[in-house]
């Protein structure tokens, strides 16, 4: 929309204005970036990106409520908070299940009272050729990386509604897309589909839940150092596409103009910022976080 199409919007259609007392903060405080007693649940926080970020959160005070199906996983994140003396939570959460999302809200909503803040951050990644990926490969891949978003933010919306009117705080909802959500890349039709559909699916919800004070944004992480991204590294050098083992990191490592790839904590900060008063009137975007890797 352009600024003629906005001022062609009749007067009964304007969107209503917010006020000053709803959340917005002056950079210069140091409150922007505070996340004390907010309940954020993170999806897939049982290790990498979904680990960093519980605890990039917890330092800035929030709670972290660490769903994943790994509960063994999830209960580790949890020691890792608590031993920097933050405070977390772990709850059993299959992301593709809307029983469980409806369990899991529930849970929270009983506990805690709230729910400010959801990232939707579980994700797998098949590396395969398109005449070699399977129906059963592309369908799972769409369901734990695309149709467990739908089913959490459809799940989380009431009590993000109750959080706002109860406490005045706008709800944050930080979904995760890819790089490949953006760009193509090989062997990764299922991948690029997934987290395209994230993309806009993200914008799709920023736009109908802006009046109920819901902000939706999505981050696009490049390569990042975790298991996922070894996995696909192993799988492309098993077909000769890539050196194996540290000679394919290093190659990776090469292919960013900033010299290195990503660690889970370049991602969870961005995420931690999008959660907080600093991201206030930020929403429907999309934030590329790759050392310029997609630049070349």
């Amino acid at each position: 929309m352009g600024l003629a199409d906005a001022a062609a919007i009749p007067d009964g259609d304007q969107p209503e204005r917010a006020s000053l007392s709803c959340g917005v903060r002056r950079v210069t405080e140091n409150s922007i970036f505070n996340l004390t007693d907010r309940v954020i649940l993170i999806t897939g926080a049982g290790g990498g990106i979904g680990r960093a970020t519980a605890l990039a959160l917890a330092r800035q005070g929030a709670t972290a409520v660490i769903g994943d199906i790994d509960m063994s996983a999830a209960t580790e994140t949890v020691r890792q908070v608590e031993s920097a003396n933050g405070k977390a939570y772990a709850l059993d959460l299959d992301v593709t299940s809307a029983d469980h999302w409806a369990s899991a809200i529930k849970h929270v909503a009983t506990r805690w009272g709230r729910l400010d803040g959801l990232v939707n951050n579980a994700g797998i990644m098949i590396t395969a050729p398109l005449k070699d990926t399977s129906l059963a490969q592309f369908e799972k891949t769409m369901a734990i990386n695309t149709t467990s978003i739908f089913l959490g933010v459809q799940s989380a919306v009431p009590l993000m509604e109750q959080t706002h009117k109860s406490f005045g705080i706008k709800p944050a909802i930080v979904n995760l897309s890819s790089l490949y959500g953006n760009l193509a890349g090989p062997a990764h039709v299922a991948y690029c589909a997934s987290k395209g559909a994230v993309r806009t699916m993200s914008k799709a919800m920023a736009v109908e839940l802006a009046p109920h004070a819901i902000r939706v944004n999505s981050v696009h992480p490049g390569p990042v150092d975790t298991k996922l991204l070894h996995g696909a590294l192993d799988s492309l050098a098993e077909r000769g596409k890539m050196p194996a083992g540290e000679k394919g990191m290093a190659a990776m490592a090469r292919a960013h103009p900033m010299g290195r790839t990503a660690v889970p904590d370049d991602i969870a900060g961005v995420i931690a910022f999008l959660c907080s008063d600093a991201a206030a009137f930020m929403t429907g975007a999309e934030l590329v976080v790759d050392g310029g890797y997609g630049l070349l």
